[in-house]
């Protein structure tokens, strides 16, 4: 920083860095496939033909007798470099400078390049998450949508509602989605089975009544294309259950904000490849599965399709009219 030291308050530098700093944003691009980039270059000079190639460049002057990799992730620290050049040559200068004006300037440009490189850095991890979920769930449903975020991971138990048996359910959370799988017996389909698709702006959350479950609560509303279902969940622990409670109500608020905000009505973001789970492979109320040849029933009033123990005994006519007992109870 000698350099900076002595320089003339006459003259100016600021104004170039001013001017080039916006193409500045274009090194997040580097910086967010440099860990991509750099694995895969490893793993290439593993072939011997390519590890010859690197070694000669490695000899040119060049390279000043560093690897090559060390080279690779210079263009990642020069904005940083430009930010603390900017900072000290800064402090140097007085207000009345003429050179001072754009040294603020041009440093508020670098420190936006960084920050868009960081935000771009968290965007393509969070992405990664996405995809991540996606393929445990066997490609089951389609996640990638724009702006959507996993926010939260976790273990709970699930209450069938006519055998009162639980069984694990992992809850996906994101920014606009819940969804709940179990584990898959089977191998080479994913880790997950999906069982349930809830959209935000379609879900409530309602407090448990099991007294033999003390943590419990319920989750009822639907994925926005297919009928309204519920689901009792319960966790071993009250702070368990507000930790959960208080973040699946937080998203559901957003993305409600978020629809009042854009005009009102929601349609769901869920791809076409989700529609099949809509028609529901599993009982809406004991979510046990259906078979290959057996579909379910599907009820006339509340649209969802039930086992035939749920379902009940009632039958009308008309196979295309047959409501459950559930809602005969409550007509």
């Amino acid at each position: 920083m000698a350099y900076v030291a002595c320089i003339d308050p006459c003259n100016r530098i600021a104004n170039v860095v001013r001017k080039q700093a916006p193409f500045l944003k274009m090194y997040s691009e580097y910086t967010n496939n440099y860990d991509r980039a750099t694995k895969v270059f490893e793993e290439m000079k593993k072939k011997k033909k390519f590890a010859d190639v690197v070694r000669e460049i490695e000899k040119l002057p060049e390279c000043e007798g560093l690897p090559l990799s060390h080279h690779l992730i210079c263009p990642v620290q020069r904005v940083m470099r430009y930010q603390l050049l900017l900072q000290e040559y800064k402090k140097q200068l007085n207000e009345t400078d003429a050179d001072f004006e754009d040294t603020a300037a041009a440093l508020q440009l670098v420190l936006q390049a960084a920050s868009h490189a960081n935000e771009m850095m968290k965007k393509l991890d969070g992405f990664g998450k996405v995809i991540e979920v996606q393929e445990q769930l066997g490609n089951s449903i389609s996640l990638v949508s724009p702006g959507r975020e996993l926010l939260k991971t976790g273990t709970l138990q699930k209450i069938s509602s006519t055998t009162e048996k639980t069984e694990e359910r992992t809850v996906f959370l994101f920014n606009d989605l819940i969804l709940l799988a179990g584990e898959r017996k089977m191998i080479g389909l994913g880790k997950y089975r999906l069982r349930a698709v809830f959209h935000a702006c379609h879900t409530q959350v309602c407090e448990g009544d099991n007294l033999e479950r003390e943590h419990s609560f319920y989750i009822r509303g639907s994925d926005g294309n297919g009928p309204s279902r519920c689901v009792e969940l319960y966790t071993d622990t009250q702070k368990d259950k507000n930790d959960w409670v208080e973040s699946i109500c937080s998203v559901i608020e957003d993305c409600r904000a978020n629809s009042a905000t854009f005009g009102g009505s929601v349609k769901s973001s869920l791809c076409e490849t989700n529609n099949n789970h809509a028609e529901s492979r599993n009982c809406a109320d004991c979510d046990s599965e259906f078979s290959l040849f057996y579909r379910g029933i599907k009820c006339g009033k509340c649209k969802r399709k039930l086992c035939k123990k749920c379902f009940g005994r009632y039958r009308t006519e008309s196979k295309n009219n047959r409501i459950c007992e559930p809602c005969v109870k409550n007509m």
